[in-house]
């Protein structure tokens, strides 16, 4: 009788074992193919989120080319600021309806004197000798250099400039674009289940774009 509860205790072990071990092999299986399947989606999401930073930023340096270019020949050509300011006004209309939405404006030191394809005056205490914008454009001649993303919290949107210095050795021009459209689409990816969250770091490890928007802007 003993011998029987034994045996039947035993088997009932063995059973109990075996389909744990069932379950956890399956655990295993998928969980491997999970952690997978998040670490591809996570490597799609990043190339996208890269591809439209790539082109944004590379529809922004073609129209600051293009604004520096156009601005040396009027130089040289004796146009005043006025004149240029007209300019880069119409431009800044032109890129924003067509091209790139989300620019602020073009807008630079130039001559001496700041001025901006937006209308926006800084007020008689702005420095624009001592802002990044033109301190990196003269560390930099002859490049289109991009100035670190920064979160603006009176638009409470993050901000990238692209700058260059022009041919007389002292003006700067420059343009700043929102990254609202690369904002939206971590937004789009986490809201769709393509990813957990998704967020971009600047190099000093600042939140530029998250799907949480609360945390932009920190560290």
């Amino acid at each position: 009788m003993r011998g029987t509860v034994r045996r039947r205790i035993i088997i009932s072990i063995v059973v109990i074992v075996f389909f744990a071990c069932i379950v956890l092999m399956y655990y295993n299986i998928l969980y491997a193919r999970t952690r997978d399947s998040v670490s591809a989606n996570s490597r799609v999401n990043a190339l996208d989120l890269g591809n439209q930073l790539d082109r944004r930023m590379s529809s922004s340096n073609d129209v600051l080319e293009l604004t520096a270019v156009s601005i040396n020949k009027m130089r040289q050509s004796g146009y005043n600021n006025d004149q240029i300011l007209l300019f880069i006004t119409q431009l800044t209309d032109v890129v924003q309806s067509s091209l790139i939405p989300d620019m602020s404006g073009i807008y630079g030191y130039i001559g001496g004197e700041y001025l901006d394809g937006s209308g926006w005056d800084p007020g008689p205490d702005y420095d624009a000798v001592s802002r990044p914008w033109y301190i990196d454009a003269h560390a930099n001649p002859g490049k289109n250099v991009l100035i670190e993303p920064y979160y603006d919290l009176f638009s409470h949107q993050t901000i990238v400039t692209v700058c260059k210095l022009l041919d007389d050795g002292e003006s700067v021009v420059c343009l700043d674009v929102a990254l609202n459209r690369i904002q939206s689409i971590t937004e789009e990816h986490v809201k769709r289940g393509r990813s957990i969250t998704e967020f971009i770091l600047d190099k000093s490890g600042t939140v530029v774009t998250s799907s949480d928007p609360q945390f932009i802007g920190t560290v």
